[in-house]
């Protein structure tokens, strides 16, 4: 039973369209009426005249159709909430735009109330399962108590889902942010979805193959800028020759000073990523020399066998890394670059665990030591037309 302070909003209205749209408003939530009955329209909008809610008003927005509707769906951002009549061009109209609404634009966020005169075109229980729709109102029972607390909740869900789909969306920027620290593929090591599995002490025992790229030259380049310049400068050598990496399937561990050390699953993919970073930084070289300044070498080494990946440190402070033989032979096998006058050199480990061999140009360099205490290892020098033009810039011989 309706008292005498609840009056009924809607009674019969004519069907001449003739309000527009207002002008934006600033800190207001915004609401589109479609109904192709102008007087709901104008007594929708004078029953909310002084509505407020968490310090807000309402900005309207007036739709006679589904094809309006749509249309400013597709010009105006944020629509809160849309209250919407079923029967218009068409006897199902209404229930047509919310499936292009949830389905084909995917907007999820937007709350909307189905605003009805003819119940029997569009059944409630019916209406109310098969559509994605969030109330169902008769216009002849709506009053405006009823509409205030109906339009109160209706934006008070809107505004939790916009918080939450924020949160969301903060979450996942969290998460790219952090795979620039630790990669996915360490990740993905250890047996992990995300970082926040992660535990010290966590590790495996693998088989990867370790690259040591160490750049030549840095020193003397940095010497000539500034703290901000060098720092800029590292970053574009790091541009011209990390998407290699990162394209043959690898990942880079760690940054040391003018070092780079990656990680391949295959030792093939380590020996391309290598020529290619190569020949990217011939390109680079060029750009230099015509700018008149110093050319940037490199020295790579690889090896490749069983070691221990997993997290080093203490619990508020740690690290992702891989321990074992290979990562400081890898590391020492680039240093004898510098003795041979190469670009890169590989371990017999490395080159018996190559899968395709008649690819590469490999030469080998006999056997050494490593240190005075390790047993003798097999040297291969790597051979490859870019790797050769790299000499031309080179003071290395």
């Amino acid at each position: 039973m309706i008292s005498q302070n609840d009056n009924l909003l809607f009674q019969e209205e004519d069907t001449q369209p003739s309000s527009t749209n207002a002008n934006h408003k600033h800190n207001a939530w915004k609401v589109l009426i479609v109904d192709d009955e102008n007087d709901v329209h104008e007594i929708t909008k004078i029953a909310f005249r002084y509505f407020e809610f968490e310090n807000k008003t309402i900005e309207f927005f007036s739709a006679y159709s589904a094809a309006e509707a749509k249309k400013i769906m597709s010009e105006v951002s944020d629509i809160a909430l849309i209250l919407l009549d079923v029967v218009m061009e068409e006897e199902d109209s209404g229930l047509r735009f919310v499936k292009f609404l949830r389905q084909e634009v995917n907007q999820k966020l937007t709350r909307v109330i189905i605003r009805t005169g003819q119940p029997g075109q569009a059944p409630e229980k019916k209406v109310m399962i098969e559509y994605d729709i969030n109330d169902y109102k008769e216009k002849t029972d709506l009053t405006q108590d009823k509409f205030f607390t109906t339009m109160v909740m209706a934006l008070r869900s809107y505004r939790d889902l916009t918080q939450i789909e924020k949160n969301r969306l903060e979450l996942l920027l969290t998460i790219q942010a952090q795979g620039r620290f630790i990669p996915y593929n360490f990740l993905s090591h250890l047996g992990k979805s995300s970082i926040t599995d992660i535990a010290l002490g966590d590790h495996v025992e693998t088989a990867l193959t370790v690259l040591f790229l160490d750049i030549r030259g840095f020193t003397a380049a940095c010497q000539k800028l500034t703290p901000g310049e060098s720092y800029d400068f590292v970053n574009s050598l790091m541009a011209c020759i990390e998407p290699a990496i990162t394209q043959q399937n690898g990942f880079i561990d760690k940054y040391i000073g003018d070092c780079i050390m990656a990680l391949f699953s295959k030792t093939d993919d380590a020996i391309s990523a290598s020529i290619n970073m190569i020949k990217s930084l011939n390109a680079y070289n060029k750009k230099r020399i015509s700018d008149h300044e110093n050319h940037i070498d490199v020295g790579i080494g690889i090896d490749g066998g069983t070691l221990v990946l997993g997290t080093i440190g203490f619990h508020d402070r740690m690290d992702c890394t891989v321990i074992g033989n290979v990562v400081n032979t890898a590391a020492k096998v680039e240093k004898m670059n510098k003795h041979y006058g190469s670009r890169l050199l590989i371990t017999g480990a490395a080159y018996d665990s190559i899968e395709n061999k008649n690819i590469f140009s490999t030469k080998l360099l006999g056997k050494i030591k490593i240190t005075d205490d390790a047993n003798e290892i097999s040297l291969y020098e790597v051979n490859d037309k870019n790797i050769d033009e790299l000499k031309k810039y080179s003071k290395l011989k």
